[in-house]
C-alpha cells in the first residue's frame, strides 16, 4: 500500500520488524526497479519470528542491506535516540525524493527506552561499502 501512495504522488511509509521485514524484500525491490520513493521503518527486535521483548540486536541490518533482488541505490539510517527518530525521519523523506530509491531506518526496540542525548547519526550506504571494508573496520 505504501508503494501504491507513493506512485499516487504522496509521501509513503510503512514500519515493520524482522520477519515483516523480510516479506516486504520483493516489493522493495519492484519500488527500486520502478524509481519510487518510499521509507520503511524496521525496529529490530531479537530472535526469530516475532522477537525477544526485553533483549535487543541488530540481526536484520545485514538483510536490510540485502534486501531484494539485483543492485539498486539505498540508503539506510540507523537513529541513535528518540530524539534522532524525530530528526532523521523527514530527512529520509527528502532524500527518497531526492534521489527515488526506497530508504530504510534501522531502528532497534530500545530506542524509545534510550534517555541519552542524540550525538550524531550514522548512515550506513549499501552501494558504496563492501563487506570487507566492514569487516576490516570491526577489527
Amino acid at each position: 500500500m505504501a508503494i501504491g501512495a507513493a506512485q499516487a504522488g504522496v509521501r509513503a511509509m510503512c514500519a515493520t520488524s524482522g520477519g515483516g521485514f523480510a516479506l516486504m524484500s520483493e516489493g522493495l525491490g519492484m519500488s527500486a526497479m520502478i524509481e519510487t520513493p518510499v521509507v520503511v521503518i524496521n525496529c529490530q527486535r531479537a530472535g526469530p519470528s516475532t522477537g525477544v521483548p526485553t533483549k535487543t540486536e541488530q540481526g536484520d541490518l545485514w538483510q536490510m542491506l540485502g534486501a531484494a533482488f539485483g543492485d539498486y541505490p539505498r540508503i539506510i539510517a540507523a537513529p541513535l535516540d528518540i530524539g534522532d527518530c524525530f530528526k532523521l525521519i523527514p530527512e529520509l523523506f527528502n532524500l527518497a525524493d531526492r534521489f527515488q530509491c526506497p530508504d530504510s531506518c534501522s531502528a532497534i526496540s530500545f530506542c524509545p527506552k534510550a534517555g541519552s542525548v542524540c550525538i550524531r547519526t550514522t548512515w550506513i550506504s549499501a552501494t558504496h561499502r563492501s563487506r570487507r571494508a566492514h569487516h576490516h573496520r570491526e577489527r
